[in-house]
């Protein structure tokens, strides 16, 4: 039975800087990741990658095989990501999922792992491959908008990072969360209570209550508006 540890945020920051670093595009906001694939192939990351037509491979997005090398991309996610001159519908999702591949190989996955459509359902079941895929998926993140390239998470909006980093809304709301953690994990900021229990627990303690969680949050709060007026 494979017990292995799952990776720590700053784990993955680490080892998809190094990619970055490897590739040649470690300070680079919104990386061309076709060019991203070649010079992979050259560094001797990958054996090499094909181009799948979309018949040939209507599951799946694209694919790594740890044991051939070969990256495989369905057309049209390798057309989308190679439009550089527009933006398309799909470039964004193209992209994300060459990240997602260059994460299997990165953090050494052992089995070919497929970024599907379908959601076919063993691999929502199977524990190894949803942990390689949510990592993968984390590595993603962390490849294409890098914590050391955003100064203070808690100062932009997910907007913000969307645009800065050619990511999704949604890709970019969930990597603002992950780097907002870092960051107060980073700062000694403990995480925020939830807003309506906040609010519940301010509501007690005008009725007498002594909440201690309150006061703890209170002092929380002040220090994460120091941390939010940095830089301005």
């Amino acid at each position: 039975m494979n017990h292995r540890r799952d990776h720590e945020d700053e784990d993955i920051e680490r080892v998809a800087r190094d990619a970055r670093r490897a590739l040649g595009i470690e300070f680079t906001l919104k990386p061309d990741m076709i060019t991203a694939v070649f010079k992979a192939k050259y560094l001797g990351f990958l054996k090499g990658y094909v181009r799948i037509p979309d018949a040939d491979m209507p599951d799946d997005l694209a694919a790594f095989d740890p044991e051939t090398g070969i990256l495989s991309l369905q057309e049209s996610t390798f057309t989308a990501a190679n439009e550089v001159l527009g933006n398309p519908p799909g470039r964004k999702r193209a992209r994300f999922t060459i990240a997602h591949e260059f994460g299997h190989v990165f953090l050494g996955h052992k089995k070919t792992r497929h970024r599907n459509i379908s959601g076919r359902k063993i691999e929502k079941i199977a524990a190894p491959i949803v942990r390689d895929e949510r990592d993968a998926d984390r590595f993603a993140a962390a490849f294409l908008a890098p914590s050391y390239l955003v100064e203070n998470p808690l100062l932009v909006s997910d907007r913000d990072m969307a645009d800065k980093f050619d990511i999704s809304q949604t890709a970019s709301s969930i990597r603002l969360d992950v780097l907002q953690r870092i960051y107060r994990r980073t700062h000694g900021i403990p995480r925020p209570i939830p807003e309506s229990i906040y609010e519940f627990l301010t509501d007690a303690a005008k009725r007498g209550a002594k909440v201690t969680s309150l006061e703890a949050e209170n002092k929380r709060r002040i220090a994460e508006a120091k941390a939010r007026g940095k830089g301005k």
